[in-house]
């Protein structure tokens, strides 16, 4: 971590910033492959080379 510093900070902003509903619905992903293909999932960035 960059900042330890402002961990409580940013985690109070985050609360804050959050879903002001409770029992919020997770997200769901489903996906589904068949023969030689392939299934990439990521919740964030993510790059996919060919080797």
């Amino acid at each position: 971590m960059a900042h330890p510093e402002e961990a409580a900070t940013l985690r109070s902003l985050l609360d804050e910033l959050g879903p002001s509903l409770p029992g919020t619905p997770a997200v769901t992903r489903h996906a589904t492959a068949s023969g030689h293909a392939r299934v990439h999932r990521a919740g964030r960035d993510r790059h996919i080379g060919r080797s």
